[in-house]
Formats: C-alpha cells, structure tokens, sequence
C-alpha cells in the first residue's frame, strides 16, 4: 500500500516538501495520504500541495485523521478523493507573514499576504464550488469545521467511520486550536530572515499543472483578480529582493 504521512508542522524541520517529493517518487498506483497538521510555512505547503496534485501514477487519497488547519488544510485540497473522520478538524483562514520594517515594509508584507490567500482560497473554491466571496468570508473569519461539517461544506468528499467514540466538538474544536497554537509559536521559534522572501518569489512561479480555469464555478472574474495581483506582486518581490 502506498501510504504518506504528514504528521506534524508543514515545514523544513518537521513535515518537509522534500519528504513527500521522495516517497512520491519511489511510488506507483494509487496513494493514500493520511494528514494530521495544524499547519506550518505556506510555501513549504504549497511544494507539497503541488507535488500531490502533480502525481500521475494513480489517484491520491487524502485522508483527515485528527487536525488539518491553515496551510494543512490547503495540501489536503490536492487529494482526488478527500475522507475525514467523524471527528476531524479543519480550518481555514487567510495566509499569515511574520513582518517587520516600516510602513512600507509592512505594506509589502501585506500585499504577498493577499497574494497567497487568493492562490490559496482559489483551491477552496475548485474544490467546494462555492462562491468566491462566501469561501474569502469564512477564511477572514477563520473559521473550524468538524467532522461531517467538512462534507456538508463541500471541502471533503466522504466521512468514515471507524467505529471509534467520535470526540465531543467542543473537546476536538479546543485541542485543534491548541495545536495551532503551538504550530505557530514553532514557526516564530524558526523564523529565517528569508522566509518572507520566499513567500514573494513563490508569486512568480508558472502555475501548477493543474491550474485554475477561467470557466465554471471559479470564475474568468476571479482568475483575471489572481493573475492581476500576480502581475502586481512580481514587482513587490523584485522590491523585496
């Protein structure tokens, strides 16, 4: 059976791209990824998102297992097929970026932020086909779904029961917020001066193979937004560098 697990925080020094681009390599048939993250680096999850999507040896599987917040969540939106159990966890919310500078630093900051959160939401709106302002709301919002919630939003495909005492909400909802938490106290904890850099450069990137369409439910409006702040960023992250 080819199984990857991402277990931990998405980052160089826990869950790394690098991991899931190796065992992807040395895999043939159909895969399944099991996910319990409360999130990490976003252009750590980006490589890993797009190494799963670029997989073409069979269909890929994702599955929740405990939590999948932040950009977690966005490498699970790279899955075929995508099953949670009754009591996961997934949130979504905007892209975060350490920042420090004056205001015109931050102001760069602010615009690879938005530049990322609209690559990001553009998944949650392939895969959920809801409307482009309904999926920016809950990620303003940052908002948790539980369990069969993740279906019923449209994020997830299946729910399975595993015949385990699903966990009270209010118990899975804290402990997920826990961990996030903690996530992000790790991230500040190995903060490299370039990672905001990084975050720029990803903006210049062709698109995955799989790319957003500008026909059905994600709209030529929405991709023409992307492409638009793309074109924008470009010259941020030439400011940056």
């Amino acid at each position: 059976m080819n199984e990857i697990i991402i277990d931990g925080d998405i980052a160089w020094y826990d869950v790394s791209a690098e991991y899931v681009k190796n065992a992807l390599k040395g895999m043939s048939g159909d895969v399944t990824v099991r996910v319990n993250s409360p999130g990490g680096y976003v252009t750590e999850g980006f490589a890993i998102h797009n190494a799963i999507k670029d997989y073409s040896r069979g269909a890929v599987t994702v599955e929740i297992d405990g939590i999948a917040a932040s950009i977690a969540s966005y490498v699970v939106m790279a899955g075929d097929n995508i099953v949670v159990r009754e009591n996961s966890v997934m949130m979504i919310h905007n892209a975060w970026l350490p920042a420090v500078g004056d205001h015109r630093a931050l102001r760069k900051t602010a615009d690879v932020a938005e530049g990322l959160t609209s690559i990001i939401a553009a998944a949650y709106i392939r895969r959920t086909g809801r409307d482009e302002k309904d999926v920016r709301a809950m990620m303003d919002e940052e908002t948790f779904f539980y369990g069969p919630e993740i279906v019923d939003s449209g994020f997830a495909d299946s729910t399975e029961d595993d015949g385990a005492e699903p966990m009270n909400k209010i118990e899975a909802m804290a402990l997920a917020q826990q961990k996030f938490a903690e996530s992000v106290r790790a991230a500040n904890n190995h903060w490299k001066p370039d990672v905001l850099e990084a975050a720029a450069a990803y903006l210049e990137q062709p698109k995955p193979s799989k790319k957003v369409e500008d026909t059905g439910t994600e709209g030529g409006a929405n991709a023409s937004k992307i492409n638009a702040l793309k074109a924008r960023m470009i010259m941020r992250a030439k400011d940056l560098k």
